[in-house]
């Protein structure tokens, strides 16, 4: 039986099982493969699956999949994840680096042991919703990509009463039925619902791919973060709490337009594994 070592991976909550092209250039990542080792049972568990691999072009190149077996897309926590790992094992030994995921290239900078910092490539338009049915009302909500396609929902258009606590709110019952709607038929959404407050914003995301809440999501956060800077006046950085407790800070340059947007957060490495019986 061929060895397959993989390392186990969080940033912000977020998971991952993650692969070096170094240590096991012969994976086959097919879909069967994918599904059963971010099954939580009956595999190791995970949000997504990182693929590291050296590139000619940039210090590195990430291949991303959804714990659905699906890729193609950008993952925020992916990359910061990504970053933490060649750093932290000297594949690469800078601070400032480059990488290729998805046809596209990307930047990150190591700030610390704990802080890991990502910058977005193409951020979309903001595209308001004013009709958008839930719970049975007709809401306004805020759809923009960045690098994954998010709506944003402030919950207090959302919650039955203002003591209807953001903790039990039932995020995966609404996302699922927002995430699978006519509306954003065939390709789906992912869905964010955001409280305000004095500190900054809560989040909560509904993840499809993962088809259930994750305790973080990073393009989800800079979608809450642009959004509540262009709608709702918020000035960068807007500073964000996910699910798990951990903070994330979403900077950018506002002075014609959008940019130079960036997300800071934690990230780490927690053990490394041997896959035995697939």
């Amino acid at each position: 039986m061929n060895q397959i070592y993989f390392f186990k991976c969080s940033a912000a909550g977020n998971d991952f099982v993650l692969f070096d092209a170094d240590i096991t250039p012969e994976l086959n990542l097919n879909e069967y493969f994918i599904r059963k080792i971010c099954d939580r049972r009956l595999g190791v568990g995970a949000d997504g699956i990182i693929f590291i691999k050296n590139s000619d072009n940039a210090d590195f190149e990430m291949l991303y999949y959804n714990a659905d077996g699906t890729g193609g897309m950008l993952c925020a926590n992916g990359a910061r994840t990504a970053l933490k790992y060649v750093r932290s094992t000297g594949k690469v030994k800078k601070d400032d680096i480059v990488f290729e995921s998805a046809g596209k290239r990307y930047k990150g900078n190591i700030i610390s042991e704990t802080a890991i910092k990502f910058y977005f490539s193409d951020i979309g338009e903001i595209n308001i919703i004013e009709d958008l049915e839930i719970a049975g009302n007709k809401i306004v909500a805020y759809e923009i990509n960045t690098g994954a396609r998010h709506l944003v929902i402030n919950i207090d258009d959302v919650r039955k009463s203002s003591l209807e606590d953001f903790d039990n709110f039932p995020v995966v019952e609404l996302g699922r039925k927002i995430r699978y709607s006519q509306r954003f038929k065939p390709e789906g959404i992912n869905v964010n619902f955001i409280e305000f407050g004095d500190s900054g914003l809560k989040i909560r995301t509904y993840e499809k791919g993962v088809e259930d809440e994750t305790l973080s999501c990073g393009t989800g956060s800079a979608a809450a973060a642009i959004v509540a800077h262009k709608i709702f006046n918020y000035n960068p950085p807007v500073v964000l709490y996910p699910r798990s407790g951990d903070e994330f800070i979403v900077d950018f340059k506002t002075d014609v337009k959008i940019a130079d947007v960036s997300l800071t957060g934690p990230a780490k490495i927690i053990y490394k594994g041997e896959l035995l019986n697939l």
